[in-house]
């Protein structure tokens, strides 16, 4: 399916600011798209509606995605999608990557201080088959791209792509992007 039409249901970060932007989405798109990797499995932290559960879902054989709250609009949003397994649990007291050792592919965009995106990074390099990691929010919020830095410094990381809007962006109204809205690095 060309990704004009999954993103027809889809609003943009500048309609509903909690998503990510449909730009963010075509690039995961692009990136992944005719990649060995679509065979495989993809974790998200932070589903909210499933906006970007949605895409993911048409990249990957199997998604994995992680909520605190199950407010149902991520089940409701993606009726139509099988390959979906909505789980509902704080990942910062649960073992997450415990139950997700098959995937490849990481989606964070959960809790955007340092500590906890520093908790999302190492957890994900758990998974043995780790190979990439996905960032929204790097140019948002600046907790975020500090740990995203220091994985790198720590050769945890390696930058592979900017995705997204780019700096000075004002795709969250009110507020500019002070870099790219995210990042795809990969596991060093």
């Amino acid at each position: 399916m060309k990704i004009e039409e999954i993103l027809k249901e889809i609003p943009d970060k500048r309609e509903w600011k909690t998503t990510t932007t449909l730009k963010l989405k075509k690039d995961i798109y692009k990136f992944f798209k005719n990649n060995d990797l679509n065979n495989g499995c993809a974790v998200e932290l932070g589903t909210h509606h499933g906006h970007t559960t949605r895409v993911l879902s048409f990249l990957f054989k199997k998604v994995i995605t992680y909520d605190i709250i199950d407010d149902g609009h991520s089940k409701k949003f993606n009726k139509d999608r099988d390959n979906i397994s909505h789980r509902y649990q704080d990942i910062y007291q649960f073992p997450w990557w415990e139950e997700c050792n098959e995937a490849q592919v990481v989606f964070i965009d959960a809790v955007h201080k340092y500590q906890e995106v520093c908790m999302d990074i190492e957890n994900s390099l758990k998974i043995d088959n780790i190979e990439y990691v996905i960032f929204d929010d790097y140019g948002m919020f600046p907790e975020v791209k500090r740990a995203i830095r220091d994985a790198v410094k720590n050769k945890k990381l390696i930058p592979v792509n900017y995705i997204g809007e780019e700096r000075g962006s004002d795709c969250r109204p009110g507020k500019l992007l002070q870099d790219w809205e995210g990042i795809i690095c990969k596991k060093c």
